[in-house]
């Protein structure tokens, strides 16, 4: 966000030699997700999000899914509490979002998601 882009430097200073990789999303107001919407009526504006075939995210409450963007968290596959991330990342549900969008047949979420996307994910 504008209020802290000048942070930018001092962050990867602080976490580049603690963890894999460092990525900055861009903002994503939550307000512009309305749930009055349809899930027929959001046609998605891209057609591809490459979270689900490399990587989780753990909430702070131990719940997994399948992206750490903000409606990823109405998508719990899991908790951590219960099972390893080895059993979620190769579990059926992970295994059903990866086939949703090799199928385009996307689920409510995702479909949400991809419709208020700008632009598709590098891979």
């Amino acid at each position: 966000m504008e209020q802290n882009k000048h942070e930018v430097q001092q962050f990867i200073d602080k976490w580049q030699d603690k963890v894999d990789y460092i990525d900055f999303q861009r903002y994503f107001d939550p307000s512009c997700i309305d749930k009055q919407y349809k899930q027929e009526e959001l046609t998605p504006k891209v057609d591809y999000c490459s979270a689900p075939f490399h990587s989780l995210s753990i909430w702070a409450d131990g719940t997994v899914t399948p992206c750490c963007h903000y409606l990823g968290r109405w998508m719990p596959l899991g908790n951590i509490k219960d099972k390893t991330l080895k059993e979620i990342w190769r579990g059926e549900e992970m295994q059903k979002v990866r086939d949703q969008f090799k199928n385009n047949e996307y689920n409510p979420v995702c479909r949400k998601c991809l419709h208020f996307r700008e632009e598709k994910f590098e891979v």
